[in-house]
């Protein structure tokens, strides 16, 4: 869909949706319709309960167009991104969800809804059969984006590495070797430093 315009927001302070006169970060109607639109559908992806979004928003002119994906109970214990379909959280959920909201959208991308929805077949299929999640979801990346870092000791100085090439599975079994992939093969010495807290749906929706 090239023609499809996106716009990403990452809210980190779920108080900024209130308004101002709710909350000391909250965000003035001009401030919110300038990042959220008036008038467009807005898919909220979040890792609590739905209905505190809507609780934040409920005043907001664009609120009848937010539409929230977020914990409802669902799953029990199976794999991570098995919990994030059960809860229709997942990446191919999130898709169905703009191809139904956006109008127009629909009879266009027909056949990309079908493919998603039998990737979610899919995925049921191969958990209850391998008990874990699909190869194309396990071994995911996102190349350039920095999953850790690590201190590197050459004999002489410290040096810290990104590591932007690693698959999850990969940084949990072998970090060392992620990051040697970005450095010359003499280290005598090599530290892992944590790197930052994927959790939940932010991990593998």
């Amino acid at each position: 869909m090239p023609d499809l315009r996106v716009r990403v927001i990452n809210v980190v302070d779920l108080m900024r949706l209130q308004p101002e006169s709710e909350h000391p970060h909250g965000m003035s109607d001009r401030q919110f319709d300038g990042l959220f639109a008036t008038d467009c559908p807005v898919i909220f992806a979040y890792h609590g309960y739905p209905w505190l979004i809507h609780r934040l928003t409920y005043r907001r002119a664009n609120h009848q167009h937010i539409h929230v994906r977020g914990y409802i109970e669902e799953g029990t214990t199976t794999t991570p991104f098995d919990m994030v379909v059960m809860n229709n959280l997942d990446r191919y959920h999130l898709v169905m969800d703009v191809i139904d909201r956006v109008p127009g959208l629909g009879s266009r991308a027909a056949a990309l809804r079908q493919h998603m929805v039998d990737t979610r077949i899919r995925h049921r299929a191969w958990t209850r059969t391998y008990g874990e999640d699909l190869p194309e979801v396990r071994n995911w990346r996102w190349p350039g984006l920095v999953v850790g870092r690590l201190i590197i000791f050459d004999g002489r100085r410290l040096h810290t590495v990104n590591v932007a090439s690693c698959s999850p599975a990969e940084w949990e079994s072998t970090p060392s070797s992620c990051a040697l992939r970005w450095w010359r093969p003499s280290i005598t010495s090599v530290f892992r430093s944590t790197p930052p807290a994927t959790t939940g749906p932010n991990r593998t929706g």
